[in-house]
Order: structure tokens, then C-alpha cells, then sequence
């Protein structure tokens, strides 16, 4: 009794691990999906496409390897289940980046630009009238030295109000950056007016900032004859990053904090 006991108990459990590994061989892989087709990447720097579907085994093979290197990646971001393409930008230029899912041998093409690195500063508190709460400032490290600004509109998508360029200068030890874009009653307007230079005082700044500044920007503080007794290299940034910039002749400040959204595809020239 004891022995058929046992064998009924053993019958049970084939068949409820039996079941179990039907349902799990019946289950339908995913099939592959990206968030995007194609994206631009600043030089320099990571970019991470999202995979959207996918079974975790990936083939990635990139047309141009001297403009980017491409790989999945699933610990930078672990709660993106089927984890992202990390994009690492080598030089300016156009390739493509092919992914293939080993499982369902689905293909997904991925169309790459990578463009001159920038960084941006979204407005946070402002006495100014065109740099105004809520709008962004984008700083581009490129020879022309091109300056963005935009606006978020009602459906939440950021439209370009502006575009102009920017200088950073040291007097008397003093930094300052100049933004030049064209203006009407304070206000941007039309680019055909010629653009008007609005210089800031920005010495009311941690040293991040300006670490921040010169690594993405290349800007030397030393050549520039600011800060000779301190030392800037590299910054990770942890924690925000704010900039305060105070309009050169009035009492208008302007706080802004480092963002790391980038430029709206299609913005930046060529």
C-alpha cells in the first residue's frame, strides 16, 4: 500500500512537471521591436535606444564601426525588461546599425546620425524676459558656436524659438556668456534682424558647472585667464547641475539647470 501510495505520488509530479514544461515550450517568443528607426547621437557620448519586444539574444552588426560601436546592453537601465541598444558615438557621420533577435531571427534596421556634442540647460527661476521660466538653452560644441533655445508647447513637445550662438569670455577674472540671438521688445523674434549680443555674469557657480562647461564645451578656463588656482578635469554628473547667469547691468538672474534630454532631432545643422 505504502509502495502504491508512493507511485502515485511520483505519476503526480511527472505529470505536473511534464505540463509545465509543455506550457513553457509553447509559448510564443516575442518578436522584435525598437523604439525608434532611426536617431541622432552626439559625439562622445552614449546613447541608449529602448528594445521594446524581444527575446534577450541579439546579433548587432554595424555598417560603419569609425562612426559608431553598438551592443546590447541590459544593466544600465535593468528595469527595461528586454534591455536597450547602447550607442557609443565615435565621429560625425551616418551608418547603420542592424539588430537581429537569435530566437526569432526578426531584423530591425536602426539609422544613426551622430552630430556635434551640446549640452542644455533647462530655466528654472527668471527675472529675464526671453530667457523665461520653463524654456531651454542649448550650447553647441561646434566652431559656429551655435546657441538653441526653446519652448515647450501645449502638446509637451519642445518648439525652437531661436537659434543664435554663444561666447564664453574672462574679464578681470570675472567669467561671462554671451548669447547672441535676435530680439524684439526683449522678446525673440524673426532671425533676419541682426542678432543682438546679451552678456552674463556667471561667477556665482560651483565648480561642477564649470567642470561641466569646459569637458562638454571645451572651454578653457585657464587660457581664458579665469580660476588659474584650480584645477578642472572631467565631471560625472550625479546630482543636478545648476547655472546661474546673471543679465550684465540690471539685476535680472537667470538659474537654469543642466538637462539631459537632447536637441530635438532635425535641429542641429550640418
Amino acid at each position: 500500500m505504502k509502495l502504491q501510495n508512493l507511485s502515485g505520488s511520483l505519476l503526480l509530479i511527472l505529470l505536473t512537471v511534464a505540463f509545465t514544461a509543455c506550457s513553457d515550450n509553447e509559448r510564443e517568443p516575442y518578436y522584435l521591436s525598437l523604439s525608434v528607426d532611426k536617431c541622432e547621437a552626439p559625439i562622445g557620448r552614449n546613447s541608449y535606444i529602448p528594445i521594446l519586444s524581444g527575446n534577450g539574444d541579439y546579433a548587432i552588426k554595424v555598417a560603419n564601426n569609425e562612426i559608431v560601436e553598438a551592443k546590447a546592453d541590459f544593466s544600465t537601465y535593468p528595469n527595461m525588461a528586454f534591455g536597450v541598444i547602447r550607442i557609443q558615438s565615435k565621429q560625425k557621420g551616418e551608418t547603420i546599425v542592424t539588430v537581429t533577435d537569435n530566437i526569432t531571427r526578426d531584423v530591425k534596421t536602426l539609422k544613426v546620425k551622430v552630430t556635434d556634442n551640446f549640452v542644455g540647460f533647462r530655466i528654472t527661476e527668471s527675472d529675464h524676459q526671453a530667457l523665461s521660466k520653463e524654456r531651454w538653452v542649448y550650447l553647441v560644441d561646434n566652431e559656429w558656436k551655435d546657441a538653441y533655445f526653446f519652448e515647450k508647447g501645449n502638446n509637451g513637445i519642445r518648439g525652437l524659438l531661436a537659434h543664435g550662438s554663444y561666447q564664453f569670455t574672462v574679464e578681470s577674472s570675472i567669467p561671462y556668456l554671451t548669447l547672441y540671438y535676435s530680439e524684439s521688445n526683449g522678446q525673440f523674434t524673426d532671425a533676419t534682424i541682426a542678432p543682438v549680443p546679451h552678456k552674463f555674469n556667471i561667477k556665482d557657480n560651483k565648480e561642477v558647472t564649470f567642470n561641466l562647461l569646459s569637458y562638454m564645451l571645451h572651454v578653457d578656463w585657464g587660457t581664458l585667464g579665469a580660476f588659474t588656482k584650480m584645477q578642472y578635469t572631467r565631471t560625472s554628473v550625479t546630482v543636478p547641475v545648476y547655472m546661474r547667469m546673471k543679465a550684465e547691468g540690471t539685476d535680472k538672474v537667470v538659474t537654469a539647470v543642466y538637462d539631459y534630454n537632447y536637441i530635438p532631432q532635425g535641429v542641429l545643422q550640418d
